[in-house]
């Protein structure tokens, strides 16, 4: 390799960085190859491999028909990183190449293709995806949900319901429904706060990035949330709030915002003890009036 590749690997991250702003300046189709090559050949330096990643994202069209070359290679490491560099390189014509390994006999080949098509927000890739929906595996169901919901096409909120039901994959479908659903599926969120196995901070992250979505008319998700909420729910949102870092509350203390009761009040002045919930438990129990 000439000097620049080797500057890549220097413990100097100064070093580093000038070689690649070289490179991504100066790539010429000899380098491209060697480039090309640290992807079969040297997998085992994260650094340099990151690198060449780069560089190759910035000459997109020279080196997508290599890559698909690389998809084919008998190496299963070889066609991972040939997935995941077609996933940081920001280019239409690597969506066919991505969701044609998804046939990949091998799985972590299959994951990295789902996990670049996500990357890429290939809306062509939809209908493939949700299949992974329709017969649940977790080690590739899970990155299906989070590309579809990077994808954002809210048709495949549907197809998400029904992993509410799968303490496997329940917590990414929530996030997921955060990300895609609509007011009207928050009940099946709430119903999932029931659970056994259910994340609350996480399930109120989801209701607060929806309401986030849908702030009109302001109080339709507010409103659900009160409707709908379980008692049971309800129980271990404040237990939750009172057992959980100060720090990972912002979401709770929205969602308890919503709520009314004595109970909910008591909860919100707790939290005005703790420098990163004061505000906002502040705001709630001001728009609660004067009880």
């Amino acid at each position: 390799m000439d000097v620049d590749l080797h500057d890549l690997t220097s413990p100097n991250w100064q070093t580093r960085r000038a070689a690649v702003e070289r490179l991504l300046n100066q790539a010429d189709p000899r380098t491209l190859d060697r480039l090309l090559r640290v992807i079969k050949e040297r997998q085992d330096d994260l650094g340099l491999l990151n690198a060449a990643l780069q560089v190759l994202q910035r000459n997109a069209l020279p080196v997508i028909a290599s890559l698909a070359e690389l998809l084919q290679d008998e190496d299963v490491d070889t066609r991972i990183y040939a997935a995941q560099a077609l996933g940081q390189i920001n280019h239409a014509a690597a969506v066919p190449l991505l969701l044609d390994a998804l046939t990949d006999p091998a799985p972590n080949v299959r994951y990295h293709a789902i996990d670049s098509l996500g990357h890429l927000r290939a809306v062509q890739a939809v209908p493939a995806l949700r299949e992974y929906l329709q017969t649940p595996d977790f080690f590739l169901t899970f990155p299906a949900i989070e590309a579809l919901a990077r994808i954002g096409d809210p048709s495949v909120v549907p197809d998400l319901l029904p992993l509410l039901e799968d303490p496997l994959l329940a917590s990414a479908a929530v996030e997921a429904l955060g990300a895609l659903a609509s007011p009207r599926e928050i009940p099946h969120i709430l119903l999932w706060m029931c659970a056994p196995e259910a994340d609350i901070l996480l399930a109120c992250g989801a209701l607060t990035r929806l309401w986030k979505r849908h702030r009109s008319p302001p109080e339709w998700v507010p409103r659900q949330v009160r409707s709908h909420l379980p008692a049971a729910a309800r129980q271990r949102l404040l237990q939750t709030v009172v057992q959980s870092s100060p720090a990972r509350l912002q979401d709770a203390v929205d969602v308890l915002g919503w709520l009314e009761g004595r109970d909910v009040q008591e909860a919100l002045l707790l939290l005005l003890r703790h420098r990163e919930t004061r505000p906002a438990a502040a705001a709630a129990l001001a728009r609660m009036g004067g009880g």
